[in-house]
């Protein structure tokens, strides 16, 4: 806090117009390299929009008895259930549009054939729904807890042509308690991959670089970011930030089946504006740029002595820098001779500088912390 004070109090003299040699000339003014950690960080949401489409009709009339709430559907797995009469979803690509029983032949058996051999009820797949498939069927009935027909009516199920699939049932029209009469669109399935997108406003556009390395949250899910892409939006008056995955895919990688089930949802994201660097630490005052770019320091020995070292600026913020040549410990010169302040910045070595002047709305944290 001191040494933060003393950079404010030594900007201030800098700033009303006195020079260097002046304020020199009045008191020698030195600060103690310290560790030091700086970084900031935006908490921002994320929306989350999951194109649907319309996978199959209901047929089944009466009360909606339960609702899968299972966030990935595999062969066999049940969806919902009219009336204790349970929906079950098939793999194939052939939609089931009849009754299906003893003497029936067809895509549509085979597929309901290979289900039955693939959850152990049946030995092989001929087309024909004889009686081995007829007593395969009362065997899966048994289990379901239905009546042992022997036969699937129309409704009971439901094809998809690639399993496990993320498939989604309208809890707007089928949820316990409600009464279904045929035709309703139940059951939806995710069209291609659920984007990402931060939307912010002109000021946060202008704040966060596109460099910046960004972390999605969902319950007890992080998953890393980038910047990919952005787009104005001159109607909201605000800026879509695109997110991708580091690879460049899909940010929720091969776990987006665990998001919400909504069409669009909102996850917290960490937009981290300055990347944390933590080292050797002096107040921005003390520093100086030299003509040919080159950033120095006035180092005072032991013995009172002065000179100059030349340093690397790996993070600046709010008055403070984290340098590369100098030690915790060592003493340097708020006023140098030809004192010139470096502005916050973000740089590595070699690399650009990046603003970290925060949105104007959002949350924002930055860290200072002395060890």
């Amino acid at each position: 806090v001191v040494m933060l004070g003393v950079a404010f109090w030594a900007g201030r003299v800098v700033a009303v117009g006195g020079s260097a040699e002046e304020a020199q000339s009045d008191q020698l003014v030195t600060v103690t390299v310290s560790e030091q950690e700086i970084g900031r960080a935006f908490t921002l949401n994320v929306t989350v929009t999951q194109e649907r489409v319309p996978l199959a009709a209901n047929i089944l009339a009466g009360v909606v008895t339960t609702v899968s709430d299972a966030a990935e559907f595999h062969q066999g797995d049940v969806l919902y259930a009219v009336a204790g009469t349970p929906v079950r979803v098939v793999k194939g690509s052939t939609p089931f549009y009849r009754d299906l029983v003893v003497g029936e032949r067809g895509a549509d058996v085979a597929q309901l054939e290979q289900a039955l051999v693939d959850l152990g009820y049946l030995g092989t797949v001929d087309e024909v729904f004889d009686s081995w498939t007829e007593s395969a069927v009362k065997a899966w009935q048994k289990d379901l807890g239905t009546t042992q027909s022997g036969q699937v009516t129309l409704g009971e199920l439901v094809a998809v042509e690639d399993l496990p699939a993320s498939l989604f049932v309208d809890s707007a029209v089928a949820r316990p308690g409600l009464v279904l009469q045929g035709d309703e669109d139940v059951v939806s399935q995710a069209a291609g991959s659920p984007s990402f997108t931060l939307e912010v406003n002109e000021a946060q556009a202008r704040a966060i670089p596109s460099t910046s390395s960004v972390e999605v949250t969902y319950e007890d899910q992080v998953w890393p970011a980038v910047i990919s892409g952005s787009q104005r939006d001159d109607a909201q008056g605000s800026v879509n930030l695109t997110l991708t995955a580091p690879d460049g895919g899909v940010v929720c990688g091969g776990e987006c089946a665990v998001l919400p089930r909504t069409e669009k949802s909102y996850l917290a994201a960490k937009v981290q504006v300055v990347a944390p660097q933590k080292g050797p630490a002096v107040p921005v005052a003390a520093l100086r740029t030299q003509p040919d770019g080159t950033v120095s320091v006035s180092v005072v020995g032991a013995d009172g002595t002065v000179a100059d070292r030349e340093v690397t600026v790996l993070a600046s913020l709010d008055g403070l820098a984290v340098v590369k040549g100098l030690s915790a410990g060592e003493v340097v010169q708020v006023f140098a001779s030809t004192a010139q302040t470096v502005a916050d910045t973000s740089t590595g070595e070699g690399g650009e500088s990046g603003t970290s002047t925060g949105p104007s709305t959002g949350d924002q944290s930055g860290t200072q912390s002395g060890q």
